[in-house]
């Protein structure tokens, strides 16, 4: 591989594969060539090896591994002033984040998102608006897509909404403003909502006609498009007009689980490996 080849397509694993892994290949690379008797470069033979992504690692189209984090940090509630409040970084993520279904590969009928959803336990859903690129909204639901009776509101004290902007910029009600370490993640990114007490039992909303939907309609996905009706969740994070109806360019849906230790091993390890050319 050539240095311009692999700036280009292992550069921007570096995140994927972590820091230390990553420098190690940048070294093994520089002093993989030889010399030929005429003074020109020769590559050594090429070999293919697979890596597995570190554990932090989040296959998405939408959100950073940054952005991750930050949502798991407010899964544990470290946004309401907690004594162990500190946000998690992306090397110290105890969630894995699993994709079960991407819009532009799998679909936005909510057939799709039921048949692959409904059953799994604690999910993330992202949406990216057409036309919209300078933020992406979501939800977090602790509890399973699914009910014994349809249509039916979903009681969750857990659940809650949030906001991406491209620019970082946030004027969050409650956003804290300490002062933090400069390797210490915070929600300066990013703005969360809350389920009301008293709107608890609105939680989630499950119709059969719906994608993933929260509250009393504050997010409601059907048809390859979203309602938004600020109601049940606060603040309001997401900085569009109520009661209009906006195109939906992407949405992915994670399931979070519990990263295990090293002896319990990882769940889809084969599909998630990143092969990379290296030379030898």
């Amino acid at each position: 591989m050539e240095s311009n080849d692999f700036y280009l397509r292992v550069t921007p694993l570096k995140a994927v594969l972590g820091t230390n892994f990553y420098d190690e290949m940048e070294v093994y690379h520089n002093k993989s060539t030889t010399t030929s008797t005429n003074g020109t470069s020769i590559p050594k033979p090429k070999k293919f090896i697979n890596l597995l992504p570190n554990r932090g690692a989040i296959i998405s189209k939408i959100m950073n591994l940054q952005q991750g984090a930050i949502i798991s940090s407010w899964i544990d509630r470290k946004d309401i002033g907690q004594t162990d409040n500190v946000y998690y970084t992306t090397e110290n993520n105890p969630y894995n984040f699993k994709l079960l279904l991407r819009g532009s590969k799998d679909g936005f009928s909510s057939s799709t998102f039921h048949s692959k959803v409904k059953k799994c336990r604690s999910t993330v859903t992202l949406f990216k608006l057409k036309n919209h690129d300078d933020f992406f909204i979501g939800g977090y639901n602790p509890d399973e897509w699914d009910a014994p009776y349809w249509p039916k509101f979903k009681h969750n004290g857990n659940a809650f909404l949030f906001s991406f902007s491209s620019d970082g910029s946030t004027n969050n009600n409650n956003q804290r403003d300490e002062i933090q370490p400069e390797n210490v993640i915070t929600d300066k990114q990013g703005r969360i909502a809350r389920i009301k007490k008293d709107e608890e039992k609105f939680a989630l909303n499950l119709w059969r006609s719906t994608g993933p939907s929260f509250g009393k309609f504050d997010i409601l996905m059907q048809t390859g498009g979203i309602r938004l009706k600020h109601n049940s969740y606060v603040p309001n994070v997401i900085p569009l007009q109520d009661g209009e109806n906006y195109k939906i360019e992407e949405y992915e849906v994670f399931e979070v689980t519990q990263k295990v230790d090293d002896s319990g091993g990882e769940k889809d390890r084969e599909t998630n490996d990143v092969v990379v050319e290296i030379h030898e």
